[in-house]
């Protein structure tokens, strides 16, 4: 597959791009193109970015009414109101929420090496403690400083309950994987019933391969809480190669639940070969996955937005699947946009009820 690209024509040729010899299978892709709902726009003064936008957006959630937006380089959640009834509704801006103390650098390389790459996003089901549900925000494992999770309950109304943000250390949970990924990059997650699925991103570097993690979800989350002192293990890995487009693989950035297993995925073929480094963004897609983690559809994205986040719009409907993404365009100056897509009706693929939706989010989220 080295120098070619796949997603000329109609068909995606898919195949391992660190083994040549394994052979490649032809997937039918559909050019699929977002409609801009709003860019990501900030209170006019506030200090949780320099600019009076987000612009690394990189994790959603959609419930109660609102959406949830992490950000790789802030120390703050940022949410606001969402009409899925109207959805152009661009008045309110982001709200945000401090999550960690002190502030960033505003110098571009001084920021990106400070941050704690909070990459994925997270709707935990309902406590005693949290009758309304928690989010917990995971950062991406690569460094030390990037290997905590912000836990935070939720209000009756939505609201984000600012004064009992729980920071976890996640060193002991990361370690490990390190060891079995030598570019630890976590970029996105979602919870099912019974499993944990993280989503290690890959890159052009031949060490640094994508691939599903599962963990007992009962196991996470009991160490997470305190319960269980015995570190979760991995339960199961599953290599995912998406393809290349002009020699750069298409890797995951995040996913979302829907019905009976199947999930959706985004991904970016991000021109480099490093975790940290930002590259060109070469294409974008929607991947459709099966419950046995197997490639069901591909779609790609019209003008290849860099999209980091993604959600159902209409979690509980059964007749359309229907998307929100999230972009980051790795430049301060780019304001991220909230974008949506429908997916194309797929047999046996379905939105999720609305009674699973405090199961999982992702980066994602529901």
């Amino acid at each position: 597959m080295a120098g070619a690209d796949p997603l000329r024509g109609d068909s995606l040729q898919v195949g391992y791009h660190d083994d040549p010899p394994m052979p490649c299978y032809d997937v039918p892709s559909t050019m699929l193109t977002p409609e801009l709902l709003r860019t990501l726009m900030l209170p006019a003064a506030g200090d949780a970015t320099p600019s009076r936008w987000l612009s690394a957006a990189s994790g959603l959630v959609h419930a109660k009414g609102r959406l949830y937006v992490i950000a790789d380089d802030a120390h703050h959640l940022f949410h606001v109101a969402f009409d899925v009834n109207r959805p152009h509704e661009t008045a309110s801006p982001l709200q945000a929420v401090r999550l960690l103390p002190g502030e960033l650098p505003t110098a571009p390389k001084a920021r990106k090496e400070a941050k704690p790459d909070l990459e994925s996003v997270l709707l935990l089901p309902a406590t005693a403690a949290a009758p309304e549900g928690r989010l917990l925000c995971l950062g991406s494992g690569g460094k030390a400083n990037r290997r905590r999770a912000l836990e935070m309950p939720l209000r009756n109304d939505g609201d984000v309950a600012a004064d009992a943000v729980v920071v976890h250390d996640l060193t002991a949970f990361f370690s490990p994987l390190q060891a079995e990924f030598a570019d630890l990059n976590i970029e996105g997650a979602f919870l099912s019933d019974s499993t944990l699925t993280l989503l290690q991103r890959g890159n052009k570097a031949t060490v640094a391969r994508s691939a599903c993690l599962c963990f007992d979800a009962d196991q996470w989350l009991g160490w997470l809480a305190g319960s269980r002192r015995r570190v979760p293990t991995l339960k199961a890995v599953h290599p995912l190669d998406f393809g290349q487009v002009a020699g750069v693989p298409l890797c995951p950035t995040d996913a979302t639940l829907l019905a009976d297993g199947y999930w959706v995925v985004t991904l970016v073929a991000e021109d480099t070969d490093d975790s940290v480094k930002d590259g060109h963004c070469v294409a974008s897609a929607l991947a459709v996955m099966t419950p046995e983690h197997e490639l069901g559809a591909l779609y790609r994205l019209q003008g290849n937005p860099k999209v980091e986040g993604v959600a159902l719009a209409n979690p509980g409907d059964d007749h359309a699947l229907s998307l929100l993404l999230v972009t980051d365009a790795d430049d301060p100056a780019q304001p991220s946009q909230l974008l949506r897509v429908d997916l194309p009706a797929r047999q046996g693929i379905v939105a999720p009820h609305a009674v699973h939706s405090t199961a999982g989010a992702s980066k994602s989220g529901r």
